[in-house]
C-alpha cells in the first residue's frame, strides 16, 4: 500500500482510536490524601501524540539552527580556534580515510563465506557499486570524499547526501551537501514529513532556495528502481549521528564541549599574546630618588648598549647604583599548569581519542597502549558504523537489497600482538597454516598438514579430522614389528617412535617471528647500505682530492682500505636490539616443544623441564643475537667486539666492503663508482636477509628443543640424521659419527641443526634414561 494512502487512511481513522478515559480506577477524589484524577486534556479531534514540544510555527524559522543558541558559524569558528580540536578532527578524518572498505553480497541463510565470495565475483551489482564508491560524487576519490563527510559529522553533526539518479532510477552518484545550509522540517506530529511532502529546505544567502523530500520507503515488491517515477521530488539524505528527540539538530563533539573549547581558545590566545603583544618589561629596577630624568635616560642607554646582542651577559648579575627598594621581576616562571592537561583530556575524550600523548605520563607503556585501543573502540568504530549504516540505508532505498557496504577490520600493527592472535587461532583450530600464510601474503606450504584444521595438545599438534589424524600418525610413526621379548626400559617410554629435533619444523609463532625478523632485517640492511656507501664515497673522495691523511700516510692499498673501513658508520648494535625478541620467541617455542615431547614420550616432568630449559634457551638466543652481529654480551650487560664470532653477518659485510674499497683504490675508481659497487653487493639484498632470518630462527628453535632434552635428563644419546647423505660434506660427516652422548659438540658451538643456511637435518634420540 503506498505510503501516502497509508497516511491518509490513518488520519481518517484517527477519531476511531479513543484515548484512555480520565478516571483512574480506585482513585476517589474525596478520600483522605487522594492522588486525584488527572486534569482532562484538551486536544483537537483526530490529533495524535507529538514527538516533542516544538514551538508553533517552527517551520517558518528557516535559518539553519536559528531556533537554538549555538549557530553553525559558531561551531565552525570554534572548531578552528583551538589547535588541539582541529588536530583531533583531522586525525579522526585520517583514521576513517585510511580504513579499507568493500561492497559485499549479504550472505544467504546457511551460506559459507567461500560460497558467498564465489557469488560475489560475478555479481554485477557489486561491481557497479564498487566502481561507484571509488568516486562517490564522480569527482573525489573515496578517501577524499569520506573526509568531507567526516568534517560535517564531527563539526556540525549534519552530514547530508544528495543522490543523483540514472535514467533507469538507479544510483548514479552521491553528492555531499553542506549540512549548514539545510533546515529540517516537521509534520503535525513533530516527525519528519513523509514523501512527497517537503522534509528539508536549503537556505542560500539567507533565503530558502529549494524544498527537498526525504527518502522514500521502498516498495519491496517492485523491481529495483521501478517504484521511482521521473516526476517524483528530489530526495535528500540528512543523517546526523547523534540526533535528539527534542531537537531538529544533531549534537556534534564540537558542540558538546563548546564551553571548554572557548576556554581553551582564550588560553591559547593568552599564550600567543604573551609572546607577541605583551607590554610588560622583564623587570623594573628603581633608581635613586635624587637622579634626574636625564641621568636615568643616560644610564638606560649605557645599560642597553652593554647587553645588546650579548646573551651571556644578560644571564649575569649586573651592578647598579644603590637604591632603597628591591628590583621588581615581572616575568612569570611558569606559563602552563594542570589546566592544560585538563583541557587536553576533555577534548580527547569528546572525540574518543586517548589523551596519553597529550598529558604528562604517569603510567606504564602497556597501560597507555590499552588506553589507545580502548579509545579507538569508543571513538573511531562508532563513527565507522554510522557511516556504513548511512550508506547501506541509501543502497536499500535505491533497491540494492542484496549488497552492503562495510569497512574492513583494522589489521593489528603491533608485530608481537599480531603474532599472538595468529598463534591462538592456529592452536584452537580456527584457521589452517596456509590460510594464515595467505593472510600474511606468503606462499602456501605443500605439506598436507598445512591445509588441515588442528589443535595443539600436550603431545603436540593434532588434526581435528579423525581420519586425517590417523593418516598423519601412520605416516609419521609407521607400524613397527612387535618384538619377541619386552625391551629394557620400554615401560619408561610411552611411544615406540623415536623422538627428533628438527631444524625446519617451525611452530606458527616461530614462523611469524621469522617473517617479522626478515622484514626488520631487510629494512636494516637497506638503511645500512645507503649509509655505508655514502660515507665510503665521502671519505674516498676526500682522500683522492688530497684533503685526507690516509693516502698521505701510507702507500699500502690494503692499509688504506682498512683505514677507510674504520671510518664508516656501522650500526650493528641496533640490529642486535631488534633481533633479540625474535630469537627469544623461537628459542622459547623450541624449548616448549622439546619439553612437551620428552614429557609425552619419556615421562619427564613438564614444569621441571621448562623451569631449567626456558632461561637457558633465552640466554642462548641473546648470546647468538650478539654473536650474529660480531659482538658479545659482557657480564654487566654491555656489548663488546667479539673475537672470532661464528657466522657474523657484520664480518661478511665488512669483508665485502673492504674488498670493494681495495679494488677501487687499485683501479682508481671514482667515488661514485665505489658507492655504486658497495650498494650492489649481495650482502644487502632482500634474499640475503631472508636467508639469514630463516637460518637464525631455525637454529634457535632447534637449539631450544635440544636444551629441553638435556634439561629433562631423559635423552642420553642421539645422532645427526640427514635426509640425503649427499646433502653436504659437513652434515654427512656429522651423520657418520653415529650415536653421540647428549650435549656433544659436533663442531665449535654447533650442537644441533642447522649447521648452515637451509640445513634441514635433525637429531634422532637413540638412547633414553633407564635403557641398557
Amino acid at each position: 500500500m503506498p505510503n501516502a494512502l497509508v497516511k491518509s487512511v490513518s488520519d481518517a481513522l484517527a477519531p476511531l482510536f479513543r484515548p484512555a478515559g480520565n478516571q483512574i480506577e480506585g482513585v476517589t477524589p474525596g478520600s483522605w490524601a487522594s492522588p486525584q484524577n488527572p486534569i482532562r486534556p484538551t486536544i483537537q479531534l483526530g490529533f495524535g501524540i507529538r514527538q516533542w514540544d516544538f514551538t508553533p510555527g517552527i517551520n517558518l524559522q528557516f535559518t539553519p539552527r536559528g531556533d537554538v543558541a549555538i549557530k553553525f558559524p559558531q561551531l565552525w569558528n570554534v572548531s578552528n580556534s583551538f589547535d588541539l580540536c582541529r588536530l583531533m578532527i583531522e586525525h579522526r578524518k585520517n583514521q576513517i580515510a585510511q580504513r579499507q572498505w568493500a561492497v559485499r553480497l549479504k550472505p544467504l541463510p546457511g551460506e559459507t563465506k567461500k560460497a558467498r565470495l564465489a557469488r560475489e565475483g560475478s555479481n554485477e551489482t557489486v561491481k557497479r557499486l564498487t566502481a561507484l564508491m571509488k568516486k562517490p560524487d564522480g569527482v573525489h576519490p573515496f578517501p577524499v570524499w569520506i573526509r568531507m563527510w567526516a568534517e560535517q559529522m564531527l563539526v556540525f553533526d549534519a552530514p547530508t547526501i544528495y543522490p543523483i539518479r540514472a535514467m533507469d532510477g538507479g544510483l548514479l552518484s552521491l553528492r555531499l551537501v553542506s549540512g549548514a545550509t539545510i533546515t529540517p522540517l516537521l509534520d503535525q506530529y513533530g516527525f519528519r514529513p513523509d514523501p512527497p511532502s517537503p522534509a528539508y529546505q536549503q537556505i542560500i544567502l539567507g533565503i530558502p532556495t529549494a524544498n527537498l523530500a526525504a527518502q522514500k520507503n521502498r516498495d519491496f515488491s517492485a523491481p529495483i528502481g521501478k517504484e521511482w517515477k521521473p516526476g517524483d521530488p528530489s530526495e535528500l539524505f540528512y543523517q546526523p549521528k547523534n540526533p535528539r528527540v527534542d531537537s531538529r539538530w544533531g549534537f556534534s563533539p564540537v558542540e558538546q564541549i563548546i564551553v571548554t573549547l572557548s576556554i581553551a581558545s582564550n588560553r591559547q590566545q593568552f599564550l600567543r599574546d604573551y609572546y607577541t603583544s605583551g607590554n610588560v618589561p622583564e623587570g623594573l629596577l628603581p633608581m635613586p630618588e635624587n637622579w634626574t630624568m636625564q641621568q636615568i635616560k643616560d644610564f638606560q642607554k649605557w645599560f642597553d648598549a652593554m647587553l645588546a646582542g650579548n646573551l651571556r651577559q644578560r644571564r649575569r648579575m649586573i651592578m647598579v647604583p644603590d637604591t632603597k627598594r628591591d628590583a621588581v621581576m615581572t616575568k612569570e616562571k611558569v606559563l602552563t599548569d594542570g589546566t592544560d592537561d585538563y583541557l587536553n583530556r576533555v577534548v580527547a575524550f569528546a572525540f574518543g581519542e586517548s589523551a596519553q600523548p597529550l598529558v604528562k605520563q604517569v603510567g606504564h607503556q602497556s597501560t597507555a597502549k590499552e588506553g589507545n585501543d580502548q579509545a579507538q573502540s569508543v571513538g573511531l568504530e562508532p563513527d565507522l558504523n554510522h557511516i556504513s549504516t548511512c550508506i547501506n540505508d541509501i543502497f536499500e532505498c535505491f533497491g540494492y537489497d542484496e549488497v552492503g557496504f562495510a569497512f574492513e577490520d583494522q589489521e593489528e600493527l603491533d608485530p608481537e600482538k599480531a603474532a599472538k592472535v595468529s598463534d591462538t587461532r592456529l592452536k584452537n583450530g580456527s584457521i589452517t597454516i596456509n590460510e594464515d600464510r595467505e593472510a600474511r601474503g606468503e606462499d602456501p606450504r605443500p605439506e598436507p598438514e598445512a591445509d588441515m584444521l588442528g589443535i595443539v595438545t600436550p603431545t603436540g599438534w593434532m588434526p581435528i579430522d579423525v581420519e586425517a589424524a590417523a593418516d598423519r600418525s601412520e605416516r609419521l610413526n609407521p607400524a613397527q614389528p612387535e618384538p619377541d621379548e619386552p625391551q629394557p626400559g620400554a615401560a619408561k617410554i610411552r611411544k615406540s617412535a623415536r623422538i627428533k629435533v628438527r631444524a625446519g619444523d617451525l611452530t606458527p609463532r616461530s614462523r611469524q617471528a621469522r617473517s617479522d625478523f626478515g622484514q626488520r632485517l631487510r629494512k636494516f640492511l637497506t638503511d645500512q647500505k645507503l649509509r655505508i656507501a655514502k660515507k665510503a664515497r665521502t671519505v674516498y673522495a676526500a682522500e683522492k682530492a688530497g684533503k685526507g691523511k690516509i693516502f698521505k700516510s701510507t702507500e699500502d692499498d690494503t692499509k688504506r682500505a682498512a683505514a677507510i673501513l674504520a671510518l664508516l658508520d656501522w650500526d650493528y648494535g641496533t640490529l642486535y636490539s631488534a633481533a633479540v625478541p625474535y630469537f627469544e620467541i623461537a628459542a622459547e617455542e623450541g624449548a616448549n616443544a622439546g619439553a612437551h615431547q620428552v614429557t609425552a614420550n619419556l615421562g619427564a616432568s613438564l614444569p621441571g623441564t621448562l623451569e631449567v630449559a626456558l632461561p637457558k634457551a633465552k640466554q642462548a638466543a641473546t648470546d647468538r643475537a650478539a654473536e650474529m652481529v660480531g659482538l658479545k654480551l659482557e657480564d654487566d650487560g654491555t656489548l663488546a667486539e667479539a673475537t672470532g664470532p661464528q657466522w657474523a653477518i657484520s664480518k661478511t659485510a665488512k669483508d665485502d666492503v673492504l674488498n670493494a674499497i681495495k679494488q677501487g683504490i687499485k683501479e682508481q675508481w671514482t667515488p661514485e663508482q665505489l658507492e655504486a659497487v658497495i650498494q650492489a653487493s649481495i650482502v644487502w639484498t632482500p634474499d640475503h636477509a631472508d636467508l639469514i632470518a630463516d637460518n637464525e630462527i631455525s637454529r634457535q628453535q632447534a637449539g631450544g628443543h635440544l636444551i629441553s632434552w638435556l634439561a629433562s635428563r631423559k635423552v642420553l644419546e642421539y645422532q645427526w640424521t640427514v635426509a640425503d647423505l649427499g646433502c653436504c660434506a659437513v652434515c654427512a660427516g656429522f651423520a657418520a659419527l653415529g650415536p653421540v652422548k647428549a650435549g656433544h659438540e659436533f663442531a665449535p658451538r654447533i650442537y644441533a641443526p642447522g649447521a648452515h643456511p637451509k640445513c634441514r637435518c635433525w637429531l634422532t634420540a637413540t638412547k633414553y634414561d633407564s635403557e641398557e
